[in-house]
């Protein structure tokens, strides 16, 4: 399949072969949002991003005027992430054909995600239709107003096991079959509240750390090195043994995805303390959930924990959850529970 990517700015549309962080590094700096699609046609939660990118923008450069409101700003949003779909469906042979149409292929796309869910079609079986990846960008102009600028990027990963184990691997799996999060020498980014590309710069050695099969880099609270808050570009919860699921309240990103995991948890009475989990205790978790736009919820298989001094090789925590043949674990709950709600959720829609 093409991996045609495009940079959408100024109404003009432009091939690209860079990736969206590229995109963000190589440009001023301002406040940016990752959405992405769900069946091809739906944006899962703009209405979010949308609005904490407006606020991201208004704190990174205050003297700036926004000159759409919120409900213009997503209008005008949707308008390039179209102008762009449809380009890439011109671009795909097979797929060229939905030009005229692409609400009928946002149909297909939708029941091949409803037969997933009712366990009709495997989660790993690859699509006929791609998902999209949105990375909308606003900097100041030096009028004092925002530029908008968006980077499109497709994939044809299926929609609900994107970079994400449908199940546990068995106890001799291999490396390349485990799924990890790693916990270095990283910690709390500044001003964790807003989206700046600053931050896409200042994440990426520690991105580069990263071992071959490691999914994400967690983050520790510098007043207490053992306490971790979220990962370089996703939230964190552990569940602990018992039941309980712990995530840091402040000094955090507050995702979109994150945001619904507590809905589901509240729904389904699951337990939640608003601590930061602590390395301390991890002879205490049953599960390592990590949350994000592109990941939706993922249960790591283990945490890769290195020393935050000296040549020391790192420890691995295998997790196992706590799971019956009768029952899901609470990992297991959260991930489905919040899949259920993406299905029925009314969403922005591009075709």
């Amino acid at each position: 399949m093409p991996n045609t990517r495009i940079i959408v700015e100024n109404n003009t549309l432009v091939a690209t072969d860079i990736g969206s962080s590229k995109f963000l590094q190589e440009r001023p700096r301002g406040a940016y949002t990752t959405c992405r699609t769900f069946g091809f046609s739906r944006v899962l939660l703009l209405d979010h991003h949308i609005r904490r990118m407006i606020n991201s923008f208004a704190s990174i450069a205050p003297d700036c005027r926004m000159e759409l409101n919120q409900e213009q700003f997503k209008e005008h949003a949707l308008h390039y992430m179209r102008v762009a779909v449809l380009e890439y469906l011109r671009r795909v042979p097979s797929l060229a054909t939905y030009v005229d149409h692409p609400s009928a292929l946002g149909d297909e796309a939708l029941r091949h995600v409803r037969l997933v869910m009712e366990g009709q079609l495997s989660r790993d079986e690859p699509t006929a239709y791609p998902e999209f990846h949105f990375t909308f960008l606003v900097t100041p102009t030096q009028e004092k107003t925002a530029h908008l600028a968006l980077h499109v990027q497709p994939n044809y990963h299926p929609p609900l096991s994107f970079r994400l184990h449908p199940s546990r691997p068995p106890p001799d799996a291999t490396e390349k079959d485990r799924l990890a999060a790693e916990v270095r020498n990283g910690f709390a980014r500044p001003h964790a509240v807003a989206k700046d590309t600053q931050w896409v710069e200042q994440r990426h050695a520690l991105e580069l750390a990263l071992g071959p099969y490691s999914e994400e880099s967690l983050l520790r609270d510098p007043a207490r090195p053992t306490a971790l808050l979220e990962g370089l570009s996703s939230n964190l919860f552990v569940v602990y043994r018992g039941g309980t699921l712990r995530t840091a309240g402040e000094g955090v990103l507050l995702g979109s995805i994150r945001e619904l995991t507590l809905r589901v948890a509240e729904e389904l009475k699951i337990p939640v303390e608003f601590t930061p989990p602590d390395l301390a205790e991890r002879d205490q978790w049953s599960e390592v959930l990590i949350t994000s736009t592109s990941r939706l919820v993922m249960l790591a298989d283990e945490v890769v924990i290195h020393p935050l001094e000296g040549p020391d090789a790192p420890e691995v925590l295998r997790l196992n959850g706590e799971s019956s043949e009768d029952a899901q674990s609470v990992g297991e709950r959260l991930r489905s529970g919040v899949l259920e709600r993406l299905l029925e959720s009314s969403d922005a829609y591009i075709a």
